[in-house]
């Protein structure tokens, strides 16, 4: 067992010292996935479609995912944009694309909206994955915040970085946020005087692009709070992608699953 751990960490490790940039091309792919992607959105939020991923699952398995949520579970599903029926390939890149959903019981919205825009309490709130959060800047809808989070799975990736919050109050029952990381950094060292930054694009990959599409939607229950996170990585090598590859795919399913959970955690007393 100690041995597969040791050959675990020593292949991520070889991974991160000898990391490709990221490239034009594989930008260009995630940016029309991206695309893609937010078009379904949007007609969500124009309510062309349900705003809730649960109420766009087929019929019969709706009741069985409300009941989930309705016990305290979050959950979590996997999503894939595609073109006119086929998947859109990303060279040299993987794009993870999760949803993750919880209910507030009893929570009424303005409750909700207020505990997401707190961000000065993100580090209590949603640790340990936020380390750090500051506003920096604030007009009509929109804020911009400085994060530092830090995800640990065999090793620790830090991550400093600009987050471009852009919300809206739909209607009285329901909000929604679109999240963009800018400027992210991968920081070695934390804590310590040899502590460095390095902008992603030029590292490991374990994090090359981030968004983040939210709603929160109240009903006689309580206020659903969905988050959709779209996340640009490195693509693994196939020589190593049985070992690595959970790795790699498994921190962007964990920290959008943290946030969603750690949010029902704090509001639900």
């Amino acid at each position: 067992m100690l041995r597969a751990v040791t050959t675990f960490a020593t292949t991520v490790a070889l991974i991160a010292v000898v990391p490709p940039s990221l490239s034009p091309v594989t930008l260009k792919a995630y940016e029309h996935y991206v695309s893609l992607t937010e078009q379904r959105i949007a007609s969500e939020r124009d309510g062309k479609a349900p705003l809730l991923w649960a109420d766009r699952q087929p019929e019969r398995e709706r009741p069985r995912i409300l009941d989930r949520l309705k016990r305290g579970e979050t959950v979590v599903a996997e999503m894939d944009t595609r073109e006119a029926g086929k998947e859109i390939p990303i060279k040299d890149g993987i794009v993870d694309h999760w949803v993750a959903t919880v209910l507030l019981p009893g929570v009424k919205i303005d409750r909700a909206m207020a505990f997401v825009g707190d961000y000065a309490k993100y580090p209590q709130a949603f640790a340990p994955l936020v380390t750090r959060a500051s506003l920096t800047s604030h007009t009509e809808g929109r804020d911009v915040v400085a994060m530092r989070t830090s995800v640990k799975k065999v090793i620790t990736v830090t991550m400093d970085g600009d987050y471009i919050i852009d919300y809206r109050r739909l209607s009285p029952a329901r909000f929604v946020s679109t999240t963009v990381a800018t400027n992210l950094q991968q920081v070695s060292d934390e804590g310590l005087k040899t502590e460095r930054r390095e902008p992603t694009d030029q590292t490991s990959g374990y994090l090359w692009r981030y968004r983040m599409y939210c709603a929160l939607e109240e009903r006689s229950e309580g206020t659903y709070n969905q988050c959709e996170s779209l996340t640009l990585t490195r693509d693994v090598p196939a020589l190593v992608s049985w070992v690595v590859g959970p790795f790699v795919t498994g921190i962007p399913r964990d920290s959008l699953s943290l946030m969603v959970t750690s949010a029902r955690t704090a509001l639900v007393k």
